[in-house]
Formats: C-alpha cells, structure tokens, sequence
C-alpha cells in the first residue's frame, strides 16, 4: 500500500505542471535566451583552448576550437537582422524621448554606434568567409572598427546605467520626504525597487589580451545576461 502511494506520488510529480521546464522552452523561443546559451558555449570553448593549449594537448584545444568557432559564426548569422529593431529604436527614443536630456543623447549615440556596427560585422562576416571578395587585411580591419563601435556601446552604457541610477536616486528620496519613511506605501516602494533591479547591463568586448582573458568575461557576461533571460520568462 505505502509502496504504491509512493509511486502515485512521484508519476504525479512527473506528470504535474513544471513550471521551471515551461520557463525553459520559452528562454530557448526567444532570440535572446538561445544567444545567451550559445555566447556560455563559446566563451567557455575559447577558455578551454586556452588551457589545453597551455597543458600542451593540442588536439583537446582543436576539439573546443572547432566547437566554437562555429558558435561564433552562428551568433553572427542570428544578428544578421539587427538593424531592423535598431530603426525601430530610432524611431521610438524621438516618439517618446527619456526623463533626461543626458539619457536621449546617451541613446541616441548608442543607436548610431549599432546603426555602424551591425553592417560592419556582417562585412567582416561575408569577407571572412569568401563570400564577398576581400583582403585578409581589409577583413581584419572592418572587424577591428565593428569591434571600436561594439566598445563605445559598452562605454555609453555605462553612462546610461548611471544616468538611471542618479534619477531613480532623486525619485526614492522625493518618496521619502513626501511619505515619511515608516510611512511609504509599500507598492510604490516595490515599483521602485523593481525599477532598480531593471537598471542592470552587462558589455564585453574584443580587444588584443590573451583569449583565456576574453573567455572568462565573456562566460560571466553570458552568466548574467543568461539570468536576466531567464529572470524574464517568470
């Protein structure tokens, strides 16, 4: 009897609702949770490269090398329509601009800085491969400057990232004095604190250091960026 209530119980775990598997299957949906797993795959690769290379086993370091390259190359496929969403950007920061002037500028740099990226990449993507004809050093030089408008991004997200942080900063202390601090209504001080936990970025970027070094940025980068993903199907 208890052996059979045991099973009952365990094929109705099985059988029930799974939400973390229903969060699952709508991360990997979306372009954003697949990029996220792939950029762990191919970070991870160039760090395992790294370290087979330094322990001298050569053929382990090809192995993950053949592995993420190929990653790589994908990811950059699956960008190949990111100008698209960046008119849509464009058209939507001049429709309805940020709380502050430092904001709409910070963006509107940013969406030029991608405006150039994104067509240089896929250059460098299409020289890269022979399927346009270019020069190994023409190649390497459209990849370096895609690379330099990718960084300014970083470096303006940066700024952004804090300009949200100054003005979410004067709004909590505008709440408080106006409610008292025992005294906020606890949804508004929800919707703020929600509101800090949005204001949160992670950039990485290619740059001549030791490819193990990219690889442990990139991992934690996609580490985070996988998170929020994931955070993002609740």
């Amino acid at each position: 009897m208890a052996k059979s209530a045991v099973l009952e119980l365990v094929r109705a775990s099985i059988a029930g609702p799974n939400p973390n598997l229903d969060r699952l299957v709508k991360l990997f949906s979306t372009f954003r949770g697949n990029d996220k797993v792939l950029m762990l795959i191919q970070y991870t690769c160039k760090i395992l490269v790294a370290y087979f290379n330094y322990r001298k086993k050569p053929g382990l370091a090809t192995r993950f090398a053949n592995l993420g390259g190929p990653t790589a190359d994908f990811r950059i496929l699956l960008r190949y329509s990111g100008l698209v969403p960046m008119l849509q950007a464009i058209l939507a920061v001049e429709r309805s601009p940020p709380a502050s002037r430092t904001l709409l500028w910070v963006e509107r740099l940013q969406n030029l800085s991608m405006v150039i990226y994104y067509p240089l990449e896929h250059i460098y993507w299409l020289g890269a491969h022979n399927v346009i004809p270019l020069s190994t050093e023409k190649t390497n030089k459209i990849s370096l400057w895609s690379c330099r408008f990718w960084a300014a991004y970083v470096v303006l997200q940066f700024i952004h990232s804090y300009e949200e942080y100054r003005l979410w900063n004067v709004k909590r202390i505008g709440l408080l004095k106006k409610s008292g601090e025992d005294s906020v209504d606890p949804n508004e001080m929800e919707a703020l604190m929600a509101e800090k936990r949005s204001i949160k970025d992670v950039a990485y970027q290619k740059s001549p250091i030791p490819e193990w070094f990219i690889g442990v940025c990139g991992v934690v980068a996609g580490l985070y960026q996988l998170q929020f993903a994931w955070e993002s199907t609740a």
